[in-house]
Formats: structure tokens, C-alpha cells, sequence
């Protein structure tokens, strides 16, 4: 994928916005058997590298310090799935931006957001 400032990702309709997140995930995590026989399997780099999923249902909202301590929870989930330890003490944005920096520290390469 080329380097530029915004993506605009379009999906054929009937192809659900889930499937659409879960095809990247798969990409971008290298899975490269599951798209055998497709366009993809032989013009993508399957390259792997270190996914981000935020699921946002089950995350509570009731008050500010509610939604920011299941904020919080959810940040310290990602990270130790990918076996970082973050820092407790910070806001949500604070954790979000050190788990990003750990996580692109070895493979030096550039995040890409969906």
C-alpha cells in the first residue's frame, strides 16, 4: 500500500463492514493462506504486522470516569496480547500512543489505521 495522508476504503455492498475489518486484519497480519486462489494472494505483501482490533461493544459509558476506566481496561487488554506491558497511570490517549510506539519500535514501519 502506498504511503499517503488519507484512505478512502470502499466495500461492495452486501459485504459487511465486520467482514471488511476482519479481511484487513488478516492482511495485515500475513495470513496469506486464506486468500488462495484470489487476486490478492499474489499482488499483496503478507508481510506481518502488529494488529490493533478495537471492539467497542461491551466497553461501559455510563459517566466520563466509566467510559475511561473501560477505556483503560481495554488498552491494557491489547497490550498484553501482544506481551507489552504499558505504564497504569496514564489516560486513554497517553496508554494508546505507548502501546503504538512499543509495537513499532522493532519493525520500525509506519502504522496504518482503519
Amino acid at each position: 500500500m502506498d504511503i499517503g495522508v488519507c484512505y478512502f476504503l470502499a466495500r461492495p455492498r452486501r459485504f459487511g463492514k465486520s467482514l471488511t475489518i476482519n479481511t484487513l486484519y488478516e492482511l495485515f497480519n500475513g495470513n496469506k493462506a486464506i486468500f488462495e486462489g484470489l487476486y490478492i494472494y499474489d499482488s499483496w505483501n503478507f508481510k506481518r504486522y502488529p494488529v490493533l482490533v478495537f471492539a467497542f461493544n461491551g466497553v461501559p459509558r455510563g459517566t466520563l470516569a466509566i467510559l475511561t476506566a473501560g477505556l483503560k481496561r481495554r488498552l491494557m487488554n491489547l497490550a498484553s496480547s501482544h506481551d507489552v506491558d504499558l505504564s497504569t497511570n496514564g489516560e486513554p490517549g497517553e496508554l494508546f500512543q505507548e502501546l503504538i510506539g512499543i509495537l513499532l519500535m522493532p519493525a520500525k514501519v509506519k502504522p496504518f489505521m482503519v
